[in-house]
């Protein structure tokens, strides 16, 4: 029986696959940890397009940047 706290190593969280390449990287779109943590380039794009998102000339890392500071008025 396998330990379930095994590191079972990077997957992406849309296809939960491990496997990349080159053209196909595993990336850390935002600051997400954990099993959220990595997606396929590839897969995120594909997401993004089924969202009728135009992808031309689109950097997948701006998507998931924080430009915005968030502060609270409590008075």
């Amino acid at each position: 029986m396998e330990d379930s706290d095994e590191e079972e190593g990077d997957l992406c969280r849309i296809c939960q696959m491990g496997e990349e390449s080159v053209s196909n990287p595993l990336i850390q779109p935002c600051r997400c940890t954990g099993s959220l943590q990595y997606v396929h380039q590839d897969c995120i794009k594909r997401w993004l397009h089924k969202l009728r998102l135009n992808l031309d000339n689109f950097d997948i890392q701006e998507l998931y940047r924080s430009h915005v500071q968030v502060s609270q008025d409590f008075s």
